[in-house]
Order: structure tokens, then C-alpha cells, then sequence
């Protein structure tokens, strides 16, 4: 999964080195969340490359959720390298173009829960398994988020790991609620809500000149 987005301030090569110990390796991924932004670059041939090229990673990561049917198709498109086509298609597939994380701890719906979260296109997905080891889906839209913040709770008891908190506080049917993830990927997801919320404004604005 992806570990961390490099910040602007960074040496690509410098950071790579401080986490050698994790076997890490710099990737060139498109830095945006909504999907629908990959049409505004299909005319480059060297950004609808790149752009298929993630895209095949995605699936081969299981990243996305294809049904059978489209999983099928993909594979016929990418075997005739088809990219445009491959391209449209998977913008019909659940998860394209977003961020998975690791699975994590949450304290919803309730405590010690385990979750698969996804985030982008306007949401936090998380996939949550329940005590009674069902799965519960559950999103958690963009918009109905307030406030965030990440905390260091320290390292784990065997000295191994930092431990990361990321809360966020959400509007469930009228009533606002911390929601609490333990992830050592907290600040990537950070930066994702900065992106949506980012991608939000410029788009509203760009509508209200229309």
C-alpha cells in the first residue's frame, strides 16, 4: 500500500533512505482523489500512459472491486490495448482512484473493531468487521466531516512502531460524533481530506463563474 505522499519540502532519495528498514519504494501516482479529473488529460499521450499504467495496478492489487463481468471486459481491453476504453470502463468500478489504506483498529460502531478503509471521490469507505465477525460497510461523506486531527500516541509496547491516531469529528443523523482510527498511515490519509476538500472548493468556484 502506499506508505506516505512526499511532501514538497522532501528529497525523494533522502526520504527513501530513513525508511529503508520497510523495504519502501518511490512511486509516480497522480495526485488527485475525484476520477472524473482523469478526462481532463486523456489528449496527453504521456498522461493517459501514465494514468493507465496505475490503473493496471489497481486491479492487479485488487485495489478496485470489479464485478465479474467487468473484470472480464478489463482483461479483453488491456490483452488489445485499449486505454482510452479500459480507462472509461474502470471509472465505472468501485474504489477507482482511490487511496486504500491498511487494515486498522476503530472504535466504530463500536470499540476494537477491525477496518478496511478506502478513501476518495467525496468519501472515507470503511469496511468494518464486527465482533460477531460480520462485515459492515459503511461511508463516511466528505461533507458532513467538520474537523480532523492526528495525534502520536507513542510507541507500541514491544518499541517496534509508532502509533498514530487519526480522529474525525462527523455528523451521523443529526448528532455530531468523534470517530476514532488507529493508523500509522494517519497523515496520508490527512492529506487526502486536504485534497478532496481542495478539489471541492476549486470546483464549486469554477461553477459559480459559469
Amino acid at each position: 500500500s502506499v506508505v506516505k505522499k512526499v511532501a514538497d519540502f522532501e528529497l525523494p532519495y533522502v526520504s527513501l533512505q530513513s525508511m529503508k528498514e520497510l523495504h519502501c519504494k518511490l512511486g509516480i501516482r497522480k495526485w488527485y482523489m475525484d476520477p472524473s479529473l482523469d478526462k481532463l488529460l486523456m489528449d496527453c499521450r504521456a498522461s493517459l500512459d501514465l494514468i493507465y499504467m496505475q490503473a493496471i495496478q489497481e486491479v492487479k492489487r485488487n485495489w478496485v472491486k470489479p464485478t465479474e463481468g467487468q473484470m472480464q471486459e478489463l482483461k479483453f481491453l488491456q490483452k488489445n490495448t485499449n486505454k482510452e476504453k479500459f480507462l472509461e470502463l474502470i471509472q465505472e468500478i468501485q474504489f477507482y482512484g482511490y487511496v486504500q489504506l491498511d487494515p486498522c483498529i476503530c472504535d466504530y460502531p463500536e470499540e476494537g473493531c477491525s477496518a478496511d478503509i478506502y478513501v476518495g471521490n467525496n468519501e472515507i469507505n470503511c469496511c468494518i468487521k464486527l465482533p460477531t465477525n460480520q462485515t459492515k460497510e459503511v461511508s463516511f461523506k466528505i461533507n458532513r466531516l467538520r474537523s480532523w486531527q492526528v495525534t502520536f500516541l507513542g510507541a507500541t509496547k514491544d518499541g517496534e512502531e509508532d502509533t498514530l491516531e487519526f480522529r474525525f469529528e462527523y455528523n451521523d443523523s443529526g448528532t455530531w460524533q468523534w470517530i476514532i482510527l488507529y493508523t500509522k498511515q494517519a497523515f496520508l490519509l490527512s492529506s487526502c481530506l486536504k485534497k478532496i476538500i481542495s478539489e471541492q472548493m476549486m470546483k464549486a468556484a469554477k461553477e459559480g463563474q459559469e
